[in-house]
C-alpha cells in the first residue's frame, strides 16, 4: 500500500468567468473575488470528487487499485512491484493533468502497514486500528468529561464527534455511541438548538463513558470480509415470529402486550429471538442476517436508532448479546416473498388439539415428586 497527496487540490480548478461573482467576499472594506474553487464551499467536495471521477476511471481501466478520498490517494498492489508500477502510473497521470503531488504527506515505498484518512491499516493482519497519538487524544477527553457534571451542547458534540470518529477500529463502539447521541438530541431539543446551553452529563452515561476508557487503549478492528459463518432468515408477523436457518425452522407467539408494538420492533425482536435460537453455542464468528424489513436492517447495521427509544432498545439487547460472545452480525433486505421460511414460520397458528408441558415445568414437577416411570398418556 502506498499513500498519494494532492497539493491546494482544490485552487487547481478554475471558475467560469460569469459565476465569479457569486464567490466574492469583502475583508477589511475590500471586495474579492475567488477564481478558482474555494476551501470551505458547502458544494466543493462534491465538485472536485466529481471532477476525479474520470481518472479514477482510467485508473481502474488500467488495473490501478485505489481508493480515493477527495485529495488523498490510496493505491495498492498484489505484490511490491506491482505498487510501485501503480504508484508511478498515478502519479504521473495526476502531473499530467496539471495536479500538484504533495510529496512531503506522500507515502510512496509499497509497505503492509499504511496510515490513511487518520487510520492505520494492516494488510497481514487485514485490520484497522487507531494512531498513538489520537489514541491518547481520545483518552483524555474521555478522562476530562468523567469529572464534570455538565457543559455546553457545543462541547459535548465535539467530543462525540471525536469519539464517532474513531469507531471504525473499535469493535461495537458505535453501539455504545448511541447513548451520548441521543443525550445531545434531547438536550438541543430542550434548548432550541442554542449549541451554547448547558447540558447535564447523566449518570447513565458513565457506563459507556467507561467502556471507551476500557476499550480505547486496546482499538483494534477487522476489516469486514463478506465471509459468514452462517446466514439466519427472520420475519415477524401480527401474531408471532419465525426463524431459519441451514433447513431448520423455529417459531413462536407474541404475548398480548408484545402485540401492542410496532411491526419494526417486533421485526427486530423476532431478529432477537432467532440469534438466540441458532447461535446458543457460537463465538467469535460473522453472521449475515436476512431481514424483509429496511427499518430493522439500518437499526441493526448502524447499531441503534437515535430518535426512537424502543427501537433503540431492543437493537442494544441484539448486540449486546453479540457483543457477549464476539460475534459480528451484518443485516442485509431480502424480499418478502424469497423469505418464505422465515415467513411461514412466523404466522404458525396455536393448535388446540396439540398441548405439550413445558421442559421446566416437567423438570420442578420431578424434583418434587422424584422421577416418573410410567406415561399414563402413551
Amino acid at each position: 500500500m502506498c499513500t498519494v497527496d494532492l497539493k491546494d487540490a482544490y485552487y487547481l480548478l478554475p471558475i467560469r468567468l460569469s459565476h465569479r461573482k457569486f464567490l466574492r467576499f469583502t475583508f477589511k472594506g475590500t471586495l474579492y473575488e475567488y477564481n478558482c474553487l474555494p476551501f470551505g464551499l458547502n458544494c466543493a467536495p462534491q465538485i472536485f470528487t466529481k471532477i476525479l471521477k474520470p481518472v479514477i476511471k482510467f485508473l481502474r481501466e488500467k488495473n490501478v487499485i485505489l481508493v480515493v478520498y477527495l485529495d488523498d490517494f490510496l493505491i495498492l498492489g498484489q505484490s511490491f512491484d506491482e505498487c510501485m508500477h501503480n504508484v508511478k502510473l498515478t502519479i504521473n497521470l495526476l502531473n499530467y493533468l496539471g495536479f500538484l503531488i504533495n510529496y512531503e504527506k506522500c507515502n510512496l515505498l509499497p509497505s503492509n502497514s499504511c496510515a490513511f484518512l487518520g487510520f492505520i491499516y494492516d494488510s497481514n493482519t487485514m485490520s484497522i486500528s487507531l494512531p498513538d497519538d489520537k489514541r491518547e487524544r481520545i483518552l483524555k477527553i474521555l478522562k476530562r468529561l468523567l469529572k464534570i457534571s455538565e457543559c455546553t451542547i457545543r462541547r459535548f458534540s465535539r467530543f462525540l464527534g471525536t469519539i464517532v470518529s474513531a469507531c471504525p477500529t473499535i469493535k461495537y463502539g458505535f453501539l455504545h455511541t448511541k447513548i451520548f447521541e441521543r443525550q445531545k438530541m434531547l438536550a438541543l431539543k430542550k434548548s432550541g438548538g442554542n449549541y451554547n446551553a448547558l447540558m447535564k452529563i447523566s449518570a447513565y452515561l458513565i457506563d459507556d463513558l467507561n467502556w471507551f476508557i476500557k476499550n480505547v487503549p486496546k482499538s483494534f478492528n477487522n476489516i469486514r470480509v463478506d465471509k459468514y459463518h452462517m446466514e439466519i432468515f427472520t420475519d415477524a408477523s401480527g401474531s408471532g415470529w419465525g426463524a431459519y436457518c441451514r433447513g431448520n425452522s423455529t417459531h413462536g407467539f407474541w404475548s398480548d402486550e408484545e402485540k401492542k408494538f410496532h411491526i419494526n420492533y417486533l421485526e427486530l425482536l423476532a431478529l432477537c429471538l432467532g440469534l438466540q435460537c441458532f447461535t446458543s453455542k457460537l463465538s467469535s464468528c460473522n453472521l449475515l442476517c436476512r431481514l424483509d424489513n429496511t427499518t430493522a436492517v439500518a437499526c441493526i447495521n448502524k447499531m441503534g436508532s437515535v430518535r426512537f427509544k424502543h427501537l433503540q432498545e431492543i437493537t442494544s439487547r441484539i448486540w449486546n448479546y453479540c457483543e457477549e460472545r464476539n460475534i459480528h452480525i451484518l443485516a442485509s433486505y431480502i424480499n418478502t416473498k424469497v423469505n418464505r421460511d422465515a415467513d411461514i414460520a412466523s404466522r404458525q397458528q396455536h393448535r388446540e388439539t396439540e398441548w405439550s408441558l413445558s421442559v421446566d415445568a416437567f423438570q420442578e414437577i420431578e424434583t418434587v415428586f422424584g422421577k416418573l416411570s410410567v406415561d399414563l398418556f402413551c
